[in-house]
């Protein structure tokens, strides 16, 4: 239990503190403290994580825009939302109860996640880096972009590879606020969710591991849904 609430306890108090030395704007302040329940939540491979992300994200994009991280504000309006929305609603029609059936990519699934990425980061860097050019670390941030698109589908999709991705995502991540901070010490609360977020997503990826494994076991021959999990 303590590895769940007393995380989140301590990372609260930071944000909060870091809000009143640097006198922040609620819409940086608000969002990260929503992360923390969304990222339990998610770590506990809960619907009710997409809800509540799908929100969140168009508060976000608000406090991205004033960073000038403008893929980030892209995916969080324009990708992150909908699909988080999308995706609660899609989970709640394969539950079986309170529990939803997760699925495996394959090596097939796997090669062509991996080729999208690295075509949509080139595509990004080539066709949209142009347009913004006052962006703020943009390799890191066109690589968020496209990989948070893949882990969004991922999940929706209900594959239980999307934790692992997100791993990558959270490390990139927290070397890209960890760079800003350098430069801006006020964003300060950021790098602590970064760090929270890598924190959770490593509990994620754990649980559903252990989730899709022992339903894997319980699976039959016969379901013709193949490679299915509770979680």
């Amino acid at each position: 239990i303590w590895l769940e609430w007393v995380p989140m306890g301590v990372c609260a108090v930071a944000i909060l503190v870091c809000a009143f030395v640097f006198g922040q704007k609620w819409y940086k302040v608000l969002p990260t403290l929503n992360t923390l329940v969304i990222l339990l939540l998610s770590a506990r491979v809960d619907r009710r994580s997409f809800l509540l992300g799908g929100l969140n994200a168009a508060l976000y994009g608000i406090g991205y825009l004033g960073e000038g991280l403008y893929f980030s504000v892209i995916n969080c309006l324009l990708v992150s939302m909908p699909l988080q929305l999308f995706s609660f609603f899609h989970w709640k029609k394969h539950a079986d109860g309170k529990s939803t059936k997760l699925r495996t990519l394959g090596w097939k699934g796997e090669i062509v996640v991996v080729s999208l990425t690295v075509v949509g980061c080139l595509c990004c860097h080539w066709f949209l880096l142009p347009f913004f050019s006052g962006e703020k670390q943009a390799a890191l941030d066109i690589f968020l972009f496209v990989i948070g698109l893949v882990i969004t589908v991922l999940s929706m999709l209900r594959y239980v590879e999307a934790p692992y991705y997100n791993l990558i995502s959270s490390m990139a991540n927290l070397i890209m606020w960890l760079l800003i901070c350098t430069q801006n010490i006020a964003d300060l609360n950021y790098l602590i969710i970064a760090s929270y977020s890598f924190f959770r997503v490593v509990q994620s990826a754990i649980n559903w591991t252990k989730q899709y494994q022992k339903g894997k076991r319980e699976t039959t021959p016969a379901n013709a849904d193949g490679d299915v999990a509770r979680a």
